[in-house]
């Protein structure tokens, strides 16, 4: 299991917002804090795509990742926090940053059981992962294959 957190996501260009899981990945490294959003959440946000591309490191291996310039306000549970969005053709759901996770103030305690807390929290309570939300299949996923 991973853990994932009940996030409403609102896009500043549009002022449009949406409630999905956002999945917290410490592995997603950035300088700043960062969203990634599948291409179909994006849309539904009315962030246009941009025309800036690049290459990254993503749970599916090298991707190309677009650059659309624009920033997302991500809450959860009260908290806020501004992020960098990066939209992706093959994730399929939105995707915090280690940066976006701490200031988000969430600690993830045990990453197999979707276990976590606020760090701000004075009572300390244990949250569980919330189910995640699925935007699109990969390219790659959209078949099955019968033997």
């Amino acid at each position: 299991m991973a853990v994932r957190v009940k996030a409403k996501i609102t896009s500043k260009e549009s002022s449009r917002s949406m409630e999905t899981s956002l999945l917290l990945n410490t592995g997603y490294e950035a300088l700043g804090s960062r969203l990634l959003l599948p291409k179909r959440l994006a849309e539904e946000l009315e962030i246009k795509k941009g025309r800036i591309h690049i290459e990254a490191r993503t749970s599916l291996g090298i991707g190309r990742l677009t650059v659309p310039g624009v920033k997302a306000l991500v809450e959860v549970e009260g908290k806020m926090a501004e992020a960098d969005v990066r939209i992706s053709d093959a994730e399929n759901e939105a995707i915090a940053n280690d940066a976006l996770i701490e200031l988000l103030k969430i600690e993830i305690l045990r990453p197999k059981e979707g276990v976590y807390r606020f760090s701000d929290d004075p009572s300390g309570k244990f949250r569980k992962s919330t189910s995640p939300k699925f935007w699109q299949l990969p390219e790659s996923l959209n078949y099955v294959k019968v033997f």
